[in-house]
């Protein structure tokens, strides 16, 4: 993903005698995503460990990748997507498309029922 940023950025002509902003600006938004995804389950432990209340919105995305990470064991499509975040390929955002999300529940609950 660095260097997909660096590549954007190059592309698009920047003044190389000015500070490179938008660069960093692309940066920022990959450092973010790689905190999120490798600071996740720190988080969720300390929480627990501290019963902390957890905002709705942050019990949803848990929950929500809790779906994901079962799905992998049964789904292949899911697998890749959630690999490709893990090895910072991807931006962990394609892990919050709703059909994406869907597909793991229904993978799921087959999964259990068997």
């Amino acid at each position: 993903m660095h260097a997909s940023c660096l590549s954007s950025y190059l592309t698009g002509a920047p003044d190389l005698d000015a500070p490179p902003e938008g660069f960093f600006e692309l940066q920022r938004l990959v450092v973010n995503a790689v905190w999120t995804v490798s600071a996740g389950g720190d988080a969720a432990r300390l929480d627990a460990t501290n019963n902390a209340e957890v905002p709705e919105a942050v019990r949803r995305r848990r929950w929500a990748m809790e779906q994901m990470i079962g799905a992998t064991l049964v789904d292949r499509g899911i697998a890749r997507a959630f690999g490709d975040v893990r090895f910072m390929l991807c931006h962990p955002d394609i892990l919050a498309d709703p059909a994406l999300l869907e597909r793991a529940v229904t993978d799921n609950s087959a999964a259990r029922s068997r």
